[in-house]
């Protein structure tokens, strides 16, 4: 009988030993369990014994008379808390019997580094003794009665949040501007006419002044020197604003600004150089320019500072009249002058005013004259004008078509259109080119399940029409993009899954690189789509791949877009977003003399005066040839664009007409 060696004796073999992995499981349990048991029982205990030493008013102070008040108050102060929380719910009839204040004792707590009182309708004014809260950071003073704050406030050199909302306060006091270190100011739902200067507020990053009675934006908020450097957060809606000053641009660090519900009727082209605002909400204002209003109440952020960034009239602030006693007291009298020129007798204002003196009311008329005749004088003038998409006249002998079968129409649609004179040689254009088509394929076109993008280089199109068809894989034969020979399609598909399978062992995960996470489109079907111009030639095999042959290089000119998809309409938006994208990119190949640092279109120097050079944006443009899409007997399908494509609120769009 042969035994086995101590090696080869397991578990099972000894019923009292425990397996390894069991124990393991077990003592993992049994010890995560008690030390997080004791854990959390001793830190609760030590946290809620020592933490900042709280005492919280409302928990003992509900009904007890005035006189205890003070006296709790009293005791409190002795034993050094950090943070005093009172309700007026609890304190309110105490707070009415001091006259509206709250108790000397409570800013006797020197320690108090939070201060909150709320909901006390009671209580109407701070006692100037808040001064003696030297270590205090927070001051929350929300849901009162208060009508005016101290200017003792402006002593709490430490203070950096202060909330005093919804109270009754009609004016702040000047010392606020004292407050160096505060970050967060919330005086919203009050009654405040104006505000004092808070251009003081070094360290400010949050100014909340909505609801209130303001009917100028606060100019302190962006003093022209650019100190505000960290100012990151404006609310003033709900007043009564009626415009915003030009050094709003000399906020570097601004991210929010809500001036909804005010009265805006234009806004500075200044604005628009705030390049980091993530957030601008300029609803129900009284603007006079319509398509602003259009675009604030349908499009995103960008659209909006893009759009005042080329289009709203950059302020100037009004520079300060030359006092020329001669020229501005004689004017009047010079037109007489005029008058006694042409008199032969002379008058007598021609004798008392010497010839220096009428020459010098000239020239200020002169003045006067010229500049309201200049470029900048209106509005209308200063605003240039939008960027534009062409759409070329075709007569009815020179349509590009794209013909399909009503099977194959039935399967998928199709919308095509041409760009001509594009100039993709500039460095990064083709590059941003294809980023833009990624993002598209990304976003709405729901990676490629709802619709596909193509490019090709019309020059490399052979005839004046292309075909959409569905064939069988093996029946599909062409050169796909930066591949270095012809294939079928069933053998691009293989090779495709081969290529994603060995990716996905090599980085270990079951996620795709290109074209290989779009395979799964195709699998199973038994017939693949295709587009072929007149020679028969794929160009495109949708939606994985564009066959080199048509591939876009820095020469293309005009170039074919095609897109295919589960429905015409998602065809449309598409396309229709795609040639938003090439116009802001500026593909015309109309190059830019030079570019602003925003993006915008080119600068051109217009006019020089007086050794200043007025420059001009000259706005983007792309020429858009329709195409027809038509069975093989031409009937029509879709013809793209038609009159209701294109529509954009800040792109203008020129039809033949």
């Amino acid at each position: 009988m042969q035994c086995k060696t101590h090696f080869e004796h397991t578990t099972e073999d000894i019923p009292h030993v425990t397996p390894l992995k069991t124990y393991r499981k077990t003592y993992r349990k049994t010890y995560h369990k008690s030390y997080h048991k004791s854990y959390r029982k001793t830190y609760r205990k030590t946290y809620h014994k020592s933490y900042r030493k709280t005492y919280r008013e409302t928990d003992v102070m509900s009904t007890e008379p005035i006189a205890d008040y003070r006296k709790h108050v009293a005791d409190l102060a002795k034993r050094e808390p950090r943070e005093l929380v009172l309700n007026g719910q609890q304190i309110g009839k105490q707070v009415a019997a001091e006259g509206g204040l709250l108790s000397d004792h409570v800013f006797a707590i020197k320690s108090l580094n939070f201060l909150e009182v709320i909901r006390c309708e009671p209580l109407i004014a701070l006692s100037p003794a808040v001064s003696r809260l030297d270590a205090l950071q927070s001051l929350v003073l929300h849901s009162n009665g208060l009508k005016t704050l101290p200017d003792s406030i402006g002593s709490l050199s430490k203070l950096k949040f202060m909330d005093v909302s919804r109270n009754q306060i009609q004016s702040l006091p000047d010392t606020i501007g004292q407050l160096s270190v505060l970050q967060s100011l919330n005086a919203e739902h009050n009654q405040l006419a104006d505000v004092p200067d808070l251009s003081g507020l070094k360290s400010i990053l949050v100014v909340k002044l909505s609801g209130n009675e303001l009917t100028r934006f606060p100019a302190s908020l962006c003093p022209a020197d650019g100190s505000l450097q960290h100012l990151s957060e404006i609310h003033a809606n709900s007043n009564q604003i009626g415009d915003i000053p030009h050094t709003i641009s000399k906020l570097p660090a601004l991210k929010h600004l809500d001036l909804s519900g005010n009265q805006l009727q234009q806004l500075p082209g200044q604005l628009g150089d705030c390049s980091k605002i993530k957030v601008i909400d300029l609803k129900n204002n009284k603007l006079k320019d319509r398509r602003l209003v259009k675009l604030i109440d349908q499009c995103h952020t960008k659209q909006i500072m893009d759009y005042i960034r080329a289009q709203c009239p950059r302020t100037v602030p009004k520079a300060a009249k030359p006092t020329e006693p001669e020229t501005t007291t004689t004017t009047a009298d010079a037109d007489n002058d005029d008058e006694a020129d042409g008199d032969s007798g002379g008058g007598r204002t021609g004798r008392d005013l010497s010839q220096d003196r009428r020459a010098k009311a000239r020239d200020a008329r002169r003045r006067r004259r010229s500049t309201s005749r200049s470029p900048r004088s209106s509005e209308s003038d200063d605003r240039p004008t939008l960027d534009t998409i062409h759409v070329l006249p075709v007569q009815n002998d020179e349509w590009f078509k794209a013909t399909t079968t009503p099977a194959v129409h039935e399967l998928r649609k199709i919308v095509v259109c041409l760009v001509r004179g594009v100039d993709l040689s500039r460095d990064g254009t083709i590059k941003n080119f294809l980023a833009l088509q990624t993002g598209l394929h990304a976003g709405i076109c729901g990676q490629r399940q709802h619709a596909t993008i193509a490019t090709h280089d019309l020059a490399k199109v052979m005839g004046r029409q292309i075909h959409f068809d569905v064939r069988p894989p093996t029946k599909i034969r062409f050169q796909p993009l930066n591949r270095a020979k012809d294939m079928t399609a069933q053998e691009l598909y293989k090779q495709l899954n081969e290529e994603a399978e060995a990716y996905r062992k090599e980085k270990k995960r079951q996620s795709y690189s290109g074209v290989h996470k779009y395979l799964f489109l195709l699998k199973g079907k038994q017939r693949f789509p295709c587009v072929m111009d007149d020679k028969q030639t794929v160009i495109s095999l949708p939606p994985l791949i564009n066959s080199e042959t048509t591939k876009i290089t820095e020469e293309t000119k005009d170039i074919l877009l095609e897109v295919t998809g589960e429905s015409v309409p998602v065809c449309r938006k598409v396309m229709d977003a795609l040639l938003h994208g090439m116009l802001k990119q500026n593909l015309s190949a109309v190059a830019p003399v030079d570019t602003d640092s925003n993006g915008g279109g080119a600068v051109e120097v217009v006019a020089v005066t007086a050794g200043v050079a007025a420059l001009a944006i000259r706005p983007k443009s792309l020429s858009v040839e329709p195409v027809k899409v038509v069975d093989t007997e031409g009937k029509l399908y879709v013809q793209y664009p038609s009159k209701t494509d294109l529509q954009f609120a800040d792109i203008d769009v020129k039809r033949p007409t």
